[in-house]
């Protein structure tokens, strides 16, 4: 099944309170973290599709009122459209937001895409997401893409369950298959509020915002029964996840560094002596973090314990 467009799940003025949570979230680390760059230093270094500051924005913008309302919205359209019954949310989402010119990098000004061509399967497990739209969608803002033709299926075909490219790779390769990706591309539009859904035989990515700045947010629900077919490690983080929003938000932002935006959680995990310290690289310009880093606190038994 191809994306698909649902209209108007969001009213304007929800979306139009989303969108600002969204934009202050970015605001606030840069505040707390970043005060003396300037606007343009501060996206260039620290904004790209997967960097550590924008994934602490995730972080701090999914809280459980969020995610509690894009759920109870979202839930009943996914039993519907994919004739799906009980299901969870993912602990895998995405806050977006693009600047027209942002270029990180010579290879990323130079390649076709914002993010790689991919299937959603982190964590092995077969989900259905949901590209919520907190402005105009179209052309020059940017946005949502998939990519099917019998030249794509069969070179982008996973690998033992694995996309065949991360970001980076993407980026080195980008010159000898982007021809292939332009031609087979579909970037549907969306108003402010809709939301594109697709499930994990999609083959997807994203577009460069050219005049216009796009910002989305992506999340995901999984079947229980793909869940429980997981390994027991990916069952304990749906599981933590899904017991508490928060505190796993909490977790995953002191783990990275990110003590004001842990605290705005939760002010009990400070008291954690036994909590691991990874150096943080909050402040390294072009600072990655990849989705498989995540949820790494459920590793240590003093904070798993919180949860079980």
């Amino acid at each position: 099944m191809p994306i698909q467009r649902l209209e108007r799940v969001f009213d304007i003025s929800e979306s139009l309170l989303l969108r600002s949570r969204a934009e202050a979230m970015v605001d606030d680390i840069k505040a707390d973290y970043f005060s003396s760059l300037t606007e343009d230093v501060f996206r260039r270094e620290h904004l790209g599709n997967t960097s550590l500051v924008m994934k602490i924005a995730a972080y701090r913008f999914a809280n459980e009122a969020t995610m509690s309302l894009l759920k109870a919205r979202l839930e009943p359209i996914a039993e519907k459209l994919y004739a799906e019954a009980d299901l969870l949310l993912h602990p895998i989402f995405y806050l977006r937001i693009g600047y027209p010119g942002n270029n990180y990098s010579d290879l990323y000004r130079d390649a076709f895409l914002d993010s790689q061509p991919h299937y959603d399967r982190a964590f092995g497990v077969d989900a259905y997401s949901f590209w919520v739209a907190l402005e105009d969608i179209d052309d020059e803002s940017g946005g949502l893409a998939e990519f099917s033709s019998s030249e794509t299926d069969a070179h982008f075909a996973l690998n033992d369950g694995r996309n065949r490219y991360n970001y980076d790779l993407y980026l080195d390769k980008a010159s000898e298959i982007d021809e292939m990706l332009k031609s087979s591309c579909r970037a549907p539009h969306a108003n402010i509020g809709d939301v594109l859904t697709f499930d994990s035989s999609v083959l997807h990515g994203a577009t460069k915002p050219k005049s216009r700045k796009r910002i989305s947010f992506d999340f995901r629900l999984a079947p229980r029964q793909a869940i429980e077919a997981a390994s027991s490690e990916v069952r304990v983080m749906f599981d933590a996840y899904n017991r508490s929003i928060d505190l796993c938000n909490a977790y995953n932002l002191k783990f990275v560094g990110d003590d004001f935006g842990a605290r705005r959680f939760s002010e009990t995990i400070d008291q954690n002596s036994n909590f691991p310290r990874p150096n943080s690289k909050i402040l390294e310009p072009y600072a990655q973090m990849q989705w498989q880093d995540e949820y790494a606190f459920l590793n240590h038994q003093s904070t798993r314990a919180e949860f079980f």
